[in-house]
Order: C-alpha cells, then sequence, then structure tokens
C-alpha cells in the first residue's frame, strides 16, 4: 500500500540539505521509476519547505531549461516551515507550474494555502497519519491528469485477476492459476503468506515474487506442511498496482507415525511403540506430561530415525499422561500422534487375615499387589507406643512375643520400586488369653471311662497317666494338640481311678487331675452362640457351639401358638439342626441342653418365626458397556421393596448401591478399561437382604471420549448441550440420567454436535453423558451435571461492591455477598469499547484481583450472584487505572441489522485508529476463503447482497490500523424468507434402500426449513412424513416453535421404511394426518406439501393430487 501511496509522483526531495533523489530524464520507463519510488528512504533533518520549493523552481522548472509542457510540483510535508514559504511559492506559480500541498498530522493549513495554486479547495489535500496517504489518490490523481491536459483513468477501472484455483499441491509446494486481469499490464506480483491457527497472516513469513503479464499459473515452494496459506494475485502496471484476488489453501500434512498404542503400563512407567511413516524420517520428537500440564512443563525426548518403541520412566502412579510424537522430515515436521496412557495404580494388599498361634504369637497371611518388590510390616499394641516393624518378601509373617489378651494392631505396605509406597491395609486383632485346661471323667458303663479335654492351641500335644487308687501302677499315652478325648476299657467296678492329663508345651508342660469320685462334683457346660444360621420358607437350620465332653444335645421345640412340645436328641458332636416344615408365621421357641452321661447342663433357647421365602431377580443382563461404564438390567422379584447391587473390579474394593422397587436396571460408572466386572443383584423386602444373584462383564478397550461439552442454553424445563466433533466418529449416544437413577438415551448421527432436552423438572438434578461411537463400539462418555431452575425462586444481589485497591494493570474489587449462592460471576470491560472479560468465583470468594488491564483507561465492573445455573442482578462500579492511556481497542462487535431472503444487512461500532475494515463472508457450505470488500475508515455497516435464500452463511470483520491488523469478529447467519407464514409439510423417501440418500435429504430438508424467518404457531410451520412402501409421521406441524429443535429433528431422520415408492399413498396420507387442525394446520394460513422423489411412484400419484388440491392444499412438483 505503500507503493500506492507515492508512486503517482516524480521525485522526493529532502529538504534539509535540499537534494534531487532522481531527474525528470533519469527513469524512461514506468516500472523502473516504480521501483526508485519504492526504495526512496527518509534522510532526516530539518523543515526548510521554503528552500525546498526554492532549488525545485531553480532546478526542476528553470525558464532556460524546461519544456513546454504542463508543469506539476506536489509538496508532501508533515509540519511547519523553518522558513519563509511565500516568496519561493510565488516563484514557482509565476514560472506556470501548478503546486499541490499535500498536509501531514501536523502541517500547517494556513502555510498550505500560502504555497499551494488556487483555489486551493483543488490543490490542498490533508489526512491525519502518512499510512491515509493512500486515500487522496482518488482526489488528487483525477486533479493530476486534468492539469497535465489528459482524461483521468484511474487503473483501478481494469478488472483484476479472479478466479484463483489450485491445481496442484504437495507437502511443501502450491500450484495455482487464475483468470488474466485487464488493462494494459505490466505483470503480477505473487504474494504468499502462512496463516495461524486462528486465520491471521504471519506477516513475518510472507513472500513475494513478480512474474510477466502473460504467466498464468505460478507455483510456491519451500512452504511448511499441513498450513493453510493465503495466495494474493496482484495486477502490477506501468504506472501502479491494480486490483487483486486472494484465495486459501493448505499444504498436505507429512504422514505421520501409525498405530501409536501403549504397549505396556507400569506404576512407574510406560512403554509405547509404533509404526514408521511411509516417508522416510530424520527422527522423532516425543513430549509428554501429565493431562492438562503447560507445554512449556512438558518433558521432551529426541529419537532417532529406526525407532519404534520408547519406554518413559520415572512417572507419576496412577496418572493420565498424554504423549505426543513428532516425525520430523527435512524442512518439516508432521502433525503428532497424540496417546492418552495411565500409568498402574499403587495397590493395597487383601485378604489380610490374623490367624492365634498361641496367647503370645499370631501368623499373618495377605493377598499380595503385582509389581511389590517387598512388604513392610507396622505393629504394636493398639493404645501402646512400642511400634514395630520389618521388610519381608513373602506374602504372609509371625509376629511373636506378643502380650497375651491384648489388641494390637498390623499394617501391611508394598514397597515398590526405589522408596515409592503403596496404600497401607490395616486390621485389629486380639490375642488369646492364657487358657485354661480342664479333664472330665464320665463313667459310660461299669468297665468303661470316657476322658474329655479342652484343645490348647499353645500346647504341642498332651500325655495321660492314670492309675487305679493311691498304689496302683501308673499308666499312661500321648496324644498330639487336635486329640480331646480317651475311653479307658476294662477298669474295675466300683472302684476309685485317679487321672492326670498333662498339657505339653515347649520347656514345660502342666499338669489336670480328675478322680472318679469326684466327677459328680463337675458340672456340665451349657452351648453357646446358639443362632440362626439359615431361613428358607418352612425350613430353619440353628447352629451352636458346643459344650466340651457332651455326650448329646436334647433339643425341645415349643410351637408358641398351639402349644405343642417335641423332643429331639442328638449325638455330642452334632452343633447343627434343620427343622423342617415349620408353620409360617408362626413363632417357636427351641432350647438346646448338652449332656454328658446323665448330667445336664443349662439350657440355652432361641426364638424363630419362619417366613416367606424372597424371590430371586432373574434375567440379568448387560445391556451396555463401554470403556468406563457398564450398565446392567433384570427382571425383578414379586413383593421386592427394592434391590441390592453390589460390583467389584479387579483389586478394587466392593461397592454397592440400594435402590427403589421400580427399578429395574442400574449404570455403574467411573471403571476400568478392558477389565472384569463382578455383579450381583439382591431382591430386598423390608430389612431383609435374599439370595445374591451375580453376572460377570468386562468393560471395553480404551475409546475416544468426547470433547468439549457444554451447556449452551439453560432455562428451567429444558437445557441445550453442544461438544466438539470428532472426525473417527459414526455417530454419537447422548444418555439423560436423573438423580433417580432413571435414563433416556438417543443415538444422533456423526454431523450434529448440539443436542436440546426438553422436559424437565424444575429445580432437579440431572447428568447428561455425551459419548462417541465408532461403529458398534462406543467410546467413553464425557459427563455435565446440572440442577435445573427453580421456577419462582429470586436471586439476591450483591451490596457494598467497590474498588479496594488499583495498582498498574491490576485492580481489586471486593463485595458483600448473598446467601446461598454457589459462585460469583465478575466481568469488567472497557466504557470506551472492546472486549468483555469474566472470570467465575466460588460462592465463598468475595474479593477479586482483576489482571492485564489497560493502563490510563475506565472500566465498568460487574458482579452477579449465581445459584447453581441461575443468575441474579449484576451491580456495577467504574474504576480508571493509573498510568497512561493504552491504545483504544482493536476489536469491534459484529452484529446482523437485517436480513432478507437474498441479503444480509451488517453493522459494527466503528474503532479509534481504524484505517478502515476487510468484510468477509462465505457459505458455510464452501470450504474455500469466499468473498470479501475493504471498506473505508468511516465505514459502520454493509449489505451483502446476491446471497441465497436459505443458506447459512459466515460474516467476518477485520478492522484494519496503521500499525497492522485487528482482531476480526465473527457471525454466522441464514437467509430466510420475510414477510409471511405458511404451514408447509415434507414429504420424504426414507426406506432402508435410500440410505445412500440421507445427508443430501437432511441438508436440503435443513436448508429449505431455515429459509423462513421464525419457527412457531404464530409464523411459519414445518411438518415432515416419510415413505417407504407405506408411509408414517416423521413430526407434525405443531411439533416445534424453535429453529434448533426443528433441525435437530430433519437431522436425526431415520432412514428404516421397508423398501417401496408408494408416492401417492404418501399424499394422501399426508392430506388425512398432517393437514388437520388436531395437529397444528391452520385456516386461513397458505399451505404447501413438497413432495422429494428419487423415481417414478408405483401407484397412482395423479388421483392423490387431485384429492389434495382440492382441500386447498399447494402441492409443489416433486424435487427428484
Amino acid at each position: 500500500m505503500i507503493l500506492k501511496q507515492v508512486q503517482h509522483y516524480v521525485f522526493n526531495v529532502n529538504v534539509s540539505p535540499s537534494r534531487v533523489e532522481f531527474t525528470f530524464t533519469t527513469y524512461l520507463d514506468g516500472t523502473d521509476l516504480i521501483n526508485a519510488v519504492e526504495n526512496l528512504s527518509y534522510k532526516g533533518g530539518n523543515t526548510h519547505t521554503g528552500a525546498g520549493l526554492k532549488f525545485v523552481a531553480d532546478n526542476f522548472f528553470n525558464p532556460t531549461s524546461s519544456r513546454d509542457v504542463p508543469k506539476i510540483t506536489i509538496l508532501i510535508t508533515d509540519g511547519r516551515s523553518q522558513d519563509k514559504v511565500q516568496e519561493p511559492a510565488q516563484k514557482l506559480r509565476s514560472q506556470g507550474v501548478h503546486v499541490f500541498a499535500v498536509g501531514i498530522k501536523s502541517a500547517d493549513r494556513s502555510e498550505l494555502s500560502q504555497i499551494s495554486s488556487q483555489p486551493i479547495s483543488d490543490f490542498i489535500s490533508f489526512v491525519g497519519d502518512f499510512k491515509l496517504l493512500n486515500t487522496l489518490l482518488p482526489l488528487v490523481s483525477p486533479q493530476l491528469c486534468t492539469k497535465a491536459g489528459g482524461v483521468y483513468a484511474s487503473d483501478e477501472a481494469f478488472s483484476g485477476p479472479s478466479n484463483i484455483q489450485f491445481t496442484g499441491q504437495t507437502s511443501d509446494t502450491l500450484r495455482f492459476r487464475w483468470s488474466a486481469a485487464g488493462g494494459p499490464l505490466s505483470g503480477y506480483v505473487i504474494q504468499y503468506v502462512p496463516l495461524s491457527g486462528l486465520g491471521q497472516p504471519i506477516t513475518a513469513d510472507m513472500r513475494q515474487d513478480t512474474v510477466p503479464a502473460s504467466q498464468r499459473t505460478f507455483s510456491a515452494r519451500e512452504l511448511r506442511s499441513g498450513t493453510d496459506y493465503l495466495v494474493t494475485v496482484i495486477a502490477q502496471y506501468p504506472n501502479s498496482l491494480g486490483e487483486s484476488a486472494s484465495a486459501k489453501q493448505r499444504t498436505r500434512s507429512l504422514p505421520g507415525v501409525t498405530s501409536l498404542r501403549l504397549a505396556q503400563a507400569g506404576f512407574f512407567s510406560l512403554a509405547v511403540d509404533w509404526g514408521q511413516p511411509s516417508t522416510p524420517v530424520q527422527g522423532y520428537r516425543l513430549t509428554y506430561g501429565p493431562q492438562g500440564q503447560p507445554a512449556a512443563q512438558l518433558l521432551e525426548r529426541s529419537l532417532s530415525a529406526d525407532s519404534t518403541s520408547v519406554t518413559l520412566e520415572s512417572l507419576k502412579p496412577d496418572t493420565e499422561y498424554v504423549v505426543s510424537l513428532y516425525p520430523l522430515f527435512p524442512r518439516n515436521s508432521a502433525s503428532p500422534s497424540i496417546l492418552n496412557a495411565r500409568t498402574l495404580r499403587l495397590e493395597a494388599v487383601e485378604q489380610l487375615s490374623v490367624e492365634t498361634k498361641s496367647e503370645s504369637s499370631v501368623h499373618v497371611r495377605w493377598r499380595g499387589v503385582r509389581g511389590a518388590r517387598a512388604y513392610r510390616l507396622v505393629w504394636g499394641p493398639f493404645t501402646g507406643r512400642n511400634v514395630e516393624t520389618v521388610e519381608v518378601t513373602e506374602e504372609f509373617h509371625t509376629l511373636s512375643r506378643l502380650q497375651a489378651d491384648a489388641e494390637y494392631i498390623v499394617t501391611i505396605i508394598p514397597l515398590y520400586e526405589g522408596i515409592n509406597e503403596g496404600t497401607g491395609a490395616t486390621t485389629r486383632f486380639n490375642t488369646g488369653r492364657q487358657e485354661q485346661q480342664v479333664l472330665r471323667a464320665a463313667i459310660t458303663s461299669p468297665s468303661t471311662i470316657r476322658l474329655t479335654w479342652r484343645i490348647i492351641l499353645a500346647s504341642r500335644g498332651y500325655r495321660l497317666e492314670w492309675k487305679e487308687g493311691e498304689g496302683g501302677q501308673i499308666q499312661s499315652l500321648t496324644f498330639p494338640r487336635t486329640t480331646t478325648s480317651y475311653e479307658l476299657t476294662g477298669v474295675q467296678p466300683e472302684t476309685e481311678y485317679i487321672m492326670n492329663l498333662y498339657t505339653l508345651f515347649d520347656g514345660r508342660e502342666e499338669a489336670t487331675p480328675v478322680s472318679t469320685l469326684s466327677r459328680e462334683e463337675q458340672p456340665v457346660g451349657r452351648v453357646s452362640n446358639l443362632r440362626v444360621v439359615e431361613s428358607l420358607g418352612s425350613t430353619v437350620r440353628l447352629g451352636w457351639t458346643g459344650v466340651a465332653g457332651a455326650t448329646k444335645y436334647r433339643i425341645i421345640i415349643l410351637d408358641k401358638a398351639g402349644g405343642s412340645e417335641e423332643i429331639r436328641n442328638i449325638p455330642g458332636n452334632q452343633t447343627t439342626l434343620d427343622l423342617r416344615d415349620l408353620t409360617m408365621g408362626v413363632s417357636y421357641g427351641v432350647s438346646v441342653t448338652a449332656l454328658v452321661g446323665e448330667n445336664e447342663g443349662d439350657p440355652v433357647t432361641v426364638y424363630i418365626k419362619p417366613e416367606q421365602g424372597i424371590g430371586r431377580v432373574t434375567n440379568i443382563r448387560v445391556t451396555n458397556a463401554n470403556s468406563r461404564r457398564i450398565r446392567i438390567a433384570w427382571t425383578g422379584a414379586a413383593g421386592a421393596t427394592g434391590y441390592r447391587v453390589t460390583w467389584r473390579q479387579g483389586n478394587s474394593g466392593e461397592q454397592s448401591r440400594i435402590l427403589g422397587a421400580e427399578v429395574t436396571s442400574f449404570t455403574m460408572d467411573g471403571l476400568q478399561p478392558d477389565e472384569d466386572l463382578v455383579v450381583g443383584v439382591a431382591t430386598v423386602v423390608d430389612q431383609r437382604v435374599g439370595e445374591v444373584v451375580t453376572l460377570t462383564g468386562r468393560t471395553n478397550p480404551n475409546g475416544g471420549s468426547v470433547a468439549g461439552l457444554r451447556i449452551v442454553d439453560f432455562t428451567p424445563q429444558g437445557i441445550r448441550i453442544a461438544w466438539s466433533r470428532s472426525s473417527r466418529a459414526t455417530g454419537y449416544k447422548v444418555t439423560l440420567r436423573s438423580d433417580d437413577g432413571v435414563e433416556t438415551t438417543r443415538n444422533l448421527a456423526a454431523d450434529v454436535s448440539s443436542y436440546t432436552i426438553d422436559g424437565l423438572q424444575s429445580d432437579s438434578s440431572y447428568s447428561v453423558l455425551v459419548s462417541s461411537l465408532t461403529g458398534s463400539r462406543e467410546g467413553s462418555p464425557s459427563t455435565l451435571s446440572f440442577t435445573t431452575e427453580s421456577d419462582n425462586s429470586v436471586i439476591g444481589t450483591v451490596t457494598s461492591l467497590q474498588v479496594q485497591e488499583a495498582r498498574g494493570e491490576v485492580v481489586r474489587v471486593t463485595w458483600v455477598g448473598v446467601q446461598g449462592a454457589t459462585s460469583y460471576r465478575v466481568s469488567w470491560k472497557r466504557t470506551d469499547g472492546g472486549e468483555e472479560r469474566s472470570q467465575l468465583v466460588a460462592g465463598d470468594v468475595t474479593a477479586v484481583d482483576l489482571d492485564r488491564l489497560d493502563q490510563g483507561a475506565q472500566y465498568e465492573v460487574r458482579v452477579m450472584a449465581l445459584v447453581q445455573n441461575r443468575e441474579g442482578t449484576p451491580v456495577s462500579v467504574r474504576v480508571t487505572t493509573p498510568g497512561s492511556p493504552s491504545p483504544p481497542s482493536r476489536t469491534t462487535t459484529l452484529r446482523v441489522a437485517e436480513v432478507t431472503r437474498d441479503s444480509v444487512r451488517l453493522g459494527w461500532t466503528p474503532l479509534p485508529g481504524a484505517t478502515g475494515y476487510i468484510l468477509r463472508w462465505r457459505d458455510e457450505r464452501d470450504i474455500g476463503p469466499g468473498l470479501s470488500v475493504t471498506l473505508p475508515a468511516a465505514s459502520n455497516f454493509y449489505q451483502v447482497t446476491g446471497l441465497r435464500l436459505g443458506r447459512g452463511y459466515r460474516f467476518t470483520v477485520l478492522p484494519t490500523f496503521a500499525n497492522g491488523l485487528g482482531t476480526e469478529s465473527s457471525l454466522d447467519e441464514r437467509t430466510v424468507c420475510v414477510g409471511g407464514r405458511l404451514d408447509v409439510v415434507f414429504v420424504v423417501p426414507a426406506s432402508t434402500d435410500r440410505s445412500s440418500l440421507a445427508r443430501p435429504l437432511r441438508e436440503l430438508l435443513a436448508s429449505a426449513a431455515g429459509s423462513l424467518n421464525t419457527i412457531g404457531a404464530r409464523d411459519s410451520q414445518v411438518g415432515a412424513a416419510v415413505y417407504g412402501y407405506r408411509p408414517k409421521t416423521w413430526f407434525p406441524l405443531s411439533r416445534h416453535s424453535r429453529y434448533d429443535t426443528l433441525l435437530q429433528q430433519i437431522q436425526s431422520t431415520p432412514f428404516d421404511e421397508s423398501p417401496g415408492n408408494n408416492i401417492g399413498e404418501a399424499v394422501t396420507y399426508t392430506r388425512q394426518y398432517l393437514l388437520t387442525p388436531s395437529v397444528g394446520r391452520r385456516p386461513r394460513v397458505p399451505g404447501a406439501v413438497v413432495i422429494i422423489a428419487d423415481r417414478n411412484s408405483a401407484d397412482n400419484l395423479t388421483l392423490a393430487a387431485l384429492g389434495l388440491r382440492a382441500t386447498g392444499g399447494n402441492m409443489f412438483p416433486p424435487v427428484y
């Protein structure tokens, strides 16, 4: 643009001292002259305008040497002269020279009037900045041409180059051609510049070439791979540059690595491998770090060209890592392949058990964990400080020298490589008391004595000695520790026998005596722990702890309702009994008495009441699974008051959930990918839990998750969610889950990235899960939890909002909070325009520091309270930051002022200092750069015409400044039919054999529906019927009152009808069922039926059309 600003002037004069850059005869070719002007440089100095004018008069327009042609001098100055200008200017004018004066910025307007020719309105021009000189060309050029005796014909009158088409592309070249420009061309200037990720030109890397006027193709070489380039072709004329044409294209991306995958995950390492790219590489650059870590903190490794695997070590356990692998090529690097992988979780030991060996020792066992090199045992008295520690490599250990009859605590900690420790598992135990031996003797026959005793766990065994009376011969036998009885046979009747049982310990023994004379003095013990072991309808199983030496047990069963009694005797070695054929609902008392010979102990009684058994669930099954969750369902049991669901995966602990009686499905979230899961479901009746029915499932391997899931609109009864589309997804699954566990699911097409959920309960909690579908595989879901708004609650307003401190670019604001607020939204914006910024803080925060503010600028700060997603009334305060004012905002706000069937009128707020605006627009279906127009600085609106009805367009305005470009502002708008109402029904072929037409048909319906101004009962309405062999209603006219929900249902149009093409039947069906008042057809509103067909009707369409027209409907000819 600088070249174009000065290329019309013949010479440049430095006025202190005056010097000639070139004379009239230096350059005789226009191109050489333009190049010379382009290479002029500023030499510096003072402003002696008068001396400069005198130098021109004496050296360029001396009467003795000048030609008899029109003479023109153009003075360009940016300040007041330090010498006199009137006499030198008069001398020039007296020589017949037309003097034009161009003032810039600080030039003196009265001084320019003294210099210029008359009238001054034709010979004086003024601009506020050097960068605006180009705006004077349309004004000065005609005057110059007229004074030179010619007729002005601007180069801009000639059409510029157009229709840039890209004919070839590689990873580092772009080849393109264009249609020729009009007029006396001298050549073309080719410019190509890479664009940033935001679409902004990277001007430092712009390159330029010049080609002859006859050339219509060009190859830009040595470009970046996978990069968007803006290519501009500029027409070059002998004395100027003409119009230009631009287009955008992307170089091919270099091939990346294939199949980057996780080979093995460890606790502190990840091993990854990959396939080499199809093109030879110079090496690889690998970066990795925990997910969410800033790029500057990522670790990096350089790998050789022959590498196909690497192990990343010294990682954190149970952490999600992002690994990026960049192939390196001679001049470029390809896009990275990215892998998300998680290190293993450090696990605690399980099945920790303690077995008492003696009153002073226990044996500890546990199930080990993978990867542990050893285990640390830490134990000591529960209430003491005497803690002991040992490290072992086995999965068991004996703790000795413990205190008898004391409570201890023991912890097992897995030890991994280095100094890393896993989670400890802890249990408490009690050491045994010093057990006392008891020896009993029972005469079971005249010649037999039965001896019984206790097991002493700490002993090695027993030795029994006996003799007849005091002087009899001693006999003895030894027994192992587990023996508890022995019968002496062949004894003499009516004779005293003395017996001693020696309990043998390490290094000692203890004697326990008994005599047949003292047997009557030994009481019989009572049973303990009498209980109901199991209850199954009319059968109840009892159990108890037996009595040492018992020869039998007496069972008395009392029917408390009928008063009947039943007595049973069972052997002394039996400690369980099944009571069968009991009466349901009747209470029974059951007592158990131990007998040793004829001696009885005290009875122990338990009361039971048989009840109807609890039914089992049936048909338990997995209904849905992905890498992070599994959903199960079952058939419930009669009489259930609820269900208990338990699940366990891998080495993790068991989890459970109690559900209501009406629930017959459940989803388990937060699972590990590609691992088995054991699920159990049991019926609950009141407080009783029935039999558990189990099922084993498995989560899917890791799949891609949906990114950018967010809520874009919120009402008391609905929300609208949106997400970023995945290039690999073949569809999406949206699941809505209420807080009571009820779920609804909807599958959407791959090109859908938003969804509206209506009909929600106000002031209720929900979760939304969105997962990508790739074929039959479902990826990990992304989840949003939210609470709908209350219909009538009012959010309070913050008070005492004030500026507490302002220092440099930071301002602190404080306020008094609102009771019940869950968060606050703080927003701030310059009062003279610019972008609004905001920050969301927690409900307990009442002060915020606003940083990165412009110095010397006034801001309006607003604070509003939020309760969940409901907003209160904002309160505002103004503050001016210290320091000098910063440059004005470089961003404007683009808005739509008016929309018609073929045009959109746009408006924006002019920015101070802007030199102009570049307005661009393109059809949403186009991938090219679209069209653009450059507008002057004073512009604040523009009418874009020639648009197509019903099409969506992206509009962008980009402000330009003297020192560069501002920030672009964009919006999307769709042309619509204005000023009318219509009831329109589309008749769409949607059979299974037309699935290939799904996308174009949906686009056609969306475009047609989008051409209507607004949707609803007071505006236009849209309905649809689908047909194949038989027709059916897809949605009636009254279904949709918003365009977004209408578009959503259009995009989900199913193609599942039976093959066929009965269009006539579909038209008759439409007339009878879709064009009636009950489904939204309005009297006195024009109606239309649009038939879409891909072949001739298989039935009588003519007769059906006549019937439709007879009812007053307008039927458009079928669209094939």
